[in-house]
C-alpha cells in the first residue's frame, strides 16, 4: 500500500491504475497522516496524476490535515516555486474547486492569485470567465409570436400578417441557420477591425470588438456628435479590457481614449466657438477627467506590482467612466424652458397631424422633427433621475407619444372611413396631450436623487421588447408599402404621361420615395432592431460583460447609417426641402446621441457602478428605435 502514495508523488499512472478503480482501495483513501492520494499528487507536481484522480471521483475540496489547505490552496502556494503548478491550479478551477476558502493564515484564493506571476493571473481570470459562461449561457430571444404580430398590426392600423406556408422538408443534410427577427430583411454582415467578416450573433467578444469607430483619422473629425460617440465607444473598450484583466490591453485602450479626449477638449475648450468652459461646473468636470485618466494609468502600474487589488483598479476605471458620462450630460443638458418649448412644439405638431388625418392631406414635412428634439431633451432628465421608477415614467410617456404619432400617420393614408372617425382621431390626440402634460409636470418636479430600487426583470425586458417591436413594425410597414405601391405607381405614371404629353411643365408622378441606398440602409436598420432585441436577454439579476456586444453593434450601425444619410442629403440638397433635410438630420443626430448615452451606460454597468442600472440601456433603446422609425417614416408618408 505504501507504493500507492509514492507512485502518486512520482506520477506513475501505471501502478495507480492497478488499484484505482477495480479494487477495494478507494480514491480518497487516507494514509497514516490522513492525507489523500490527491494531496500527494499535488505535492509531487503531477498534472496527469491529478487529472486522473479527479476523473475517478477524488474529493477536490478535501483538506490536508497538516496545513489545513484544500488542493487549490496547496497548488497556489507552490506556483511561484514550480511552474507546473500553474496548470494544476487551472485544472482544479475548471474541475469545480471551491474558491471561497481561506488558509490558516486567513488568506483567501484571490490573495494568493494576486501574489502569482502575471501570466497566471490572466489564465486564472480567463478560466473564471469561461466557467461563468458555461454556468450561465446567453439566452436566445425568440421572434414575436403570431398573436403579438397581429396585436402590433392592429395598433399600427395595418392588416394582420398572413401566415407563411412551411417550406417542404429537404432530403439533403443542410445546416440550419438562425434567421433575423426581421424576416423580410437580410442582416448585413459584420466586419471587425481586422477586416474579417464574422457572424453578428456571436458571443465571442474578441472576434467582434473593434477599438474605435473612426480609426486613426479621428483628428480630422470636427462633428461633435460623432466625436462624443467615439469617446464613449473607446471608454467602453477601457471598461471591457479592465474587466478581462489584460493590463497591456487596458493601457493601450486608455491611451487611445486619452487621444480622442485631447481632441474633444481642444474643441469644447475653444472660447471662440463655444461657451462651454465659461461655467465653473463645466471647468470642474473637465479637470476631473484629466485627473482620472492619470489615476487609471497609475493604477495599472500599481496593479502590475500587486500594490492594489483588481477591485481597486475597477473603481478607478468606474470613476473615469462616471466623469466622462457627467461631462457629456453637462454638454447636452438643456434648461427646463427648452424642455417646455419642445413640449409646446409637439402639441402643435399633434394638432397639425390631426388636421392632416381629418382633411386627408399629406403630412406636413418637419412634424416629426419636434418628436426627436423632445426625446433628446427629456433624456437629460432621465440621466439625473437615479430612481428607476421615475425614469420609467418619463420613458413611458415619450414612448406613447412617438407610437401614437405613428398611428395618426397610418390613419392619414387609410381609406377606411370607420377607422378615420372623429372619435378615433380625438382619442389619439387626447392621448398625446395627456402624455405631454405628464412630461411637463414630471420634468419640472424631478431633481437629482439617491439611487432607488431597480425595476423588476419583467419591466427591464419590456423596455427593450417595446423598442424592438416598434422598430420592427416600421420596417415591415415600409417594405409592405413599397411592394404594394409598385403596380399602382406604374399605372399612375403611364396615365399621367399619356394625359400630359402636350404639357412639358406638368410634374410627373414618380415612384414613392425610398430610403437612399436601400440595399445598405434597410439591413442596417434591421440589424439595429436585432441588437436591441438581444438586450432583452440581460437584466439586473442576469447581466454580464456580453451585454456590451449589442450596444457596440448598435453604435457601429448608427454611425454607418448616419454617414450614408448625410451624404444623401448633401448630394440631393437642391432637390430636397429644408423641412425634410432638418427632419432627417435631427433624427440621425439624435440617434447618435442616444447611442452615446447607451455606450456610457454599459461601460458603467461593466465597472459595477451602482448609480447606473440596466434599465438605462432600455431607455436608450426606446429612443434609438423611435428616431429610426422617424427616419423610415420620412420616406413613407
Amino acid at each position: 500500500m505504501k507504493d500507492i502514495w509514492k507512485s502518486a508523488r512520482k506520477g506513475d499512472l501505471t501502478k495507480i491504475k492497478k488499484y484505482i478503480p477495480g479494487t477495494k482501495f478507494k480514491v480518497d483513501e487516507l494514509d497514516k497522516e490522513n492525507r489523500s492520494i490527491l494531496h500527494h499528487a499535488i505535492d509531487g507536481d503531477q498534472l496527469q496524476m491529478v487529472n486522473y484522480l479527479l476523473e475517478q471521483g477524488a474529493n477536490i475540496n478535501l483538506k490536508d490535515p497538516k496545513s489545513g489547505d484544500t488542493p487549490i490552496l496547496m497548488s497556489l502556494k507552490k506556483i511561484n516555486a514550480v511552474d507546473k503548478q500553474e496548470d494544476i491550479a487551472i485544472l482544479l478551477v475548471n474541475k469545480g474547486a471551491d474558491l471561497d476558502v481561506e488558509s490558516r493564515e486567513r488568506k483567501n484564493v484571490e490573495r494568493y492569485v494576486d501574489a502569482c506571476p502575471k501570466r497566471f493571473q490572466i489564465k486564472y481570470k480567463d478560466a473564471i470567465t469561461q466557467k461563468f459562461k458555461n454556468k450561465y449561457p446567453p439566452k436566445t430571444i425568440a421572434p414575436a409570436s403570431a398573436a403579438t404580430q397581429v396585436l402590433l398590426a392592429q395598433t399600427a392600423g395595418l392588416p394582420p400578417p398572413s401566415p407563411k406556408p412551411n417550406p417542404p422538408p429537404s432530403q439533403e443534410n443542410t445546416v440550419q441557420v438562425t434567421s433575423s427577427i426581421i424576416s423580410t430583411v437580410e442582416p448585413r454582415p459584420y466586419v471587425n477591425s481586422n477586416g474579417e467578416t464574422v457572424v453578428r450573433s456571436t458571443n465571442e467578444m474578441d472576434l467582434i470588438l473593434q477599438e474605435s469607430l473612426l480609426g486613426d483619422d479621428f483628428d480630422k473629425e470636427q462633428d461633435l456628435n460623432i466625436i462624443w460617440m467615439e469617446v464613449a465607444f473607446r471608454a467602453s473598450i477601457v471598461a471591457i479590457r479592465s474587466e478581462k484583466v489584460r493590463y497591456d490591453d487596458i493601457t493601450k485602450a486608455t491611451d487611445q481614449c486619452g487621444n480622442i479626449l485631447i481632441h474633444l477638449l481642444s474643441i469644447i475648450g475653444n472660447s471662440e466657438t463655444t461657451s462651454f468652459m465659461e461655467t465653473v461646473k463645466n471647468q470642474e468636470a473637465v479637470n476631473s477627467i484629466q485627473e482620472r485618466v492619470k489615476n487609471v494609468k497609475e493604477g495599472i502600474k500599481l496593479r502590475l506590482f500587486s500594490r492594489i487589488d483588481h477591485a481597486e483598479l475597477i473603481r478607478l476605471v468606474a470613476a473615469l467612466i462616471g466623469s466622462l458620462h457627467w461631462i457629456y450630460n453637462c454638454w447636452s443638458e438643456v434648461p427646463q424652458d427648452d424642455i417646455n418649448r419642445s413640449i409646446a412644439e409637439c402639441a402643435l405638431s399633434c394638432r397639425v397631424a390631426m388636421n392632416s388625418v381629418t382633411t386627408r392631406t399629406p403630412f406636413q414635412l418637419g412634424v416629426l422633427t419636434n418628436i426627436a428634439k423632445l426625446l433628446k431633451n427629456i433624456s437629460t432628465k432621465v440621466f439625473i433621475t437615479r430612481t428607476p421608477e421615475d425614469a420609467k415614467k418619463l420613458s413611458d410617456s415619450c414612448f406613447v407619444i412617438s407610437s401614437t404619432f405613428k398611428s395618426l400617420m397610418v390613419l392619414s393614408v387609410l381609406n377606411d372611413v370607420k377607422q378615420k372617425s372623429a372619435e378615433n382621431i380625438i382619442s389619439l390626440g387626447r392621448s398625446i396631450a395627456e402624455q405631454l402634460s405628464i412630461l411637463k409636470l414630471q420634468s419640472t418636479s424631478i431633481l437629482p436623487s439617491r439611487v432607488g430600487q431597480n425595476l423588476s426583470s419583467k419591466d427591464e425586458r419590456e423596455l427593450n421588447e417595446s423598442a424592438s417591436n416598434q422598430l420592427r413594425s416600421s420596417i415591415d410597414y415600409y417594405i409592405s408599402n413599397n411592394k404594394s405601391d409598385i403596380n399602382t405607381t406604374t399605372t399612375t405614371t403611364t396615365t399621367t404621361n399619356t394625359t400630359n404629353t402636350n404639357n412639358e411643365n406638368t410634374d410627373i408622378i414618380t415612384s414613392p420615395k425610398r430610403l437612399p441606398k436601400e440595399d445598405k440602409t434597410l439591413p442596417l436598420l434591421a440589424n439595429i432592431e436585432k441588437s436591441i432585441s438581444m438586450l432583452m436577454g440581460f437584466t439586473t439579476e442576469d447581466k454580464n460583460i456580453q451585454m456590451a456586444i449589442p450596444v457596440h453593434m448598435i453604435a457601429k450601425d448608427i454611425h454607418e447609417l448616419r454617414t450614408i444619410l448625410l451624404e444623401y442629403i448633401k448630394e440631393q440638397s437642391d432637390s430636397l426641402s429644408e423641412e425634410f433635410k432638418d427632419q432627417i438630420t435631427n433624427a440621425i443626430n439624435c440617434s447618435a446621441h442616444f447611442s452615446t448615452q447607451q455606450l456610457f451606460s454599459v461601460s458603467a454597468l461593466i465597472c459595477h457602478n451602482r448609480i447606473t442600472d440596466i434599465s438605462q440601456l432600455g431607455y436608450s433603446s426606446r429612443n434609438i428605435a423611435a428616431c429610426c422609425c422617424i427616419l423610415i417614416d420620412s420616406f413613407c408618408f
